[in-house]
């Protein structure tokens, strides 16, 4: 609704014994200093969502209020009010809920919530959280809850898992009315996810080992990754391995020998900011488009391909008829390309994409001259001297100098 914030209508039918339908409509505003929100649901008692066997687990009706203040350096505050009516009349509640937050010195966040609720069973809940960064992707935090009269206190460390190849762990321990300790570790590797948890809590203990991985085929080749949710491209470096790639920046992996690389986890239907290491490529690798924005469907796959193509570079020295250098400042063209190369001092000629047999024009103030391309020329990779190489005129006339073409 432009600036006036966004406006959201959904409807939802579910069919299993019976036929359940679910609406919602809300408005939500988002300013720089304010922010406000009004959520309305409605439910029939048939509706039920996969996953959840049992009917009413829905609010009959339930009304969502919410709206809070930026203070700037102060911090930000918020509010917000929840009411739901159960086809079941003694399920019913409302929750207001108070919440508070603050960067304060030395890299501290400071977030505080309570929450009054009202019903079958009123109760109080009472949370505060000090969490701190201690670099890129490791963080500490302290959390105090206080709800039906227990109250806890909870330590975390946090190593977070990388976006790519990587590892993460994990630490909390709680103490108070209901102590626990919790540990998790987790490694990404290029094509599956391993995590092992274990816990031991009050009255026992337990553990839990997870892999996940996924297997896509795009471009009649096959890929294995961590996992495949939403949108995935396929990027192709013509051929060149070990060419690191990011998506919105953030490294997501290395090409491999076939210079193919997944990358998973697209957000469907929006703009996706890919780009590759140029760095990465040899002297004599083209680039077409070092950068791409890909928008792809729903759980569909794209290929990126950043045309890049592999040059065969070459040096030479051409030489008028008498054995003289041709000038500095003429233009040579190869072929009937569009684009012409400037010729350095003691008529030295650099050819960034050069082919064994391929003619080469040049133009200078005092004729125009011609040679090909030795086709016996070693043609290779790494750039090839060519060596001293005759430019012969051209019918003997004296050809104009035409305006300079600009790549």
């Amino acid at each position: 609704a432009g600036r006036a914030g966004v406006t959201s209508v959904a409807l939802a039918v579910s069919r299993a014994q019976t036929t359940g339908t679910l609406w919602q409509v809300g408005h939500e505003y988002q300013g720089r200093w304010f922010r406000a929100g009004l959520r309305l649901q409605g439910a029939g008692e048939s509706f039920v969502q996969p996953g959840l066997a049992a009917y009413s687990i829905f609010p009959k009706r339930q009304t969502v209020a919410s709206g809070g203040v930026n203070l700037d350096s102060r911090g930000s505050l918020g509010v917000s009010y929840v009411k739901e009516r159960f086809f079941a009349s003694d399920r019913d509640r409302r929750i207001a809920t108070l919440s508070y937050s603050r960067s304060l010195r030395h890299g501290l966040l400071l977030s505080a919530s309570g929450s009054r609720i009202a019903g079958n069973n009123d109760d109080r809940q009472i949370g505060v959280v000090l969490n701190r960064a201690l670099g890129p992707r490791t963080s500490a935090a302290v959390t105090l809850r206080s709800q039906d009269g227990a109250t806890t206190t909870r330590a975390d460390y946090r190593y977070e898992l990388p976006v790519g190849k990587g590892f993460g762990y994990r630490t909390s321990f709680e103490s108070g009315d209901a102590a626990s300790r919790e540990a998790g570790f987790a490694v990404n590797t290029a094509f599956a996810r391993y995590s092992a948890e274990v816990q031991s809590y009050t009255g026992g203990r337990g553990w839990r080992l997870q892999t996940q991985g996924a297997v896509a085929a795009l471009g009649g080749q096959m890929f294995a990754a961590r996992s495949i949710s939403d949108g995935f491209a396929v990027v192709d470096t013509g051929g060149f391995g070990g060419v690191r790639v990011y998506l919105e920046n953030r490294e997501v992996g290395t090409t491999d020998r076939r210079g193919r690389l997944l990358v998973p986890n697209l957000r469907p239907f929006e703009t996706n900011r890919l780009r590759i290491e140029s760095a990465d490529l040899p002297l004599t690798a083209r680039i077409d488009h070092p950068a791409l924005q890909l928008v792809p469907y729903y759980r569909a796959g794209t290929l990126a391909s950043f045309g890049v193509t592999r040059d065969s570079g070459a040096i030479l020295r051409a030489l008028t008829e008498d054995g003289t250098p041709v000038p500095e400042g003429a233009r040579a063209r190869i072929g009937d390309g569009e684009f012409e190369i400037p010729v350095g001092l003691d008529g030295r000629v650099y050819l960034d994409h050069s082919t064994p047999g391929e003619h080469v024009e040049i133009d200078y103030a005092g004729g125009r001259c011609a040679f090909d391309l030795d086709a016996a020329a070693p043609m290779a990779a790494a750039i090839v001297d060519l060596g001293d190489i005759v430019c012969r005129t051209v019918d003997g006339q004296t050809a104009p100098v035409p305006p300079r073409a600009v790549p």
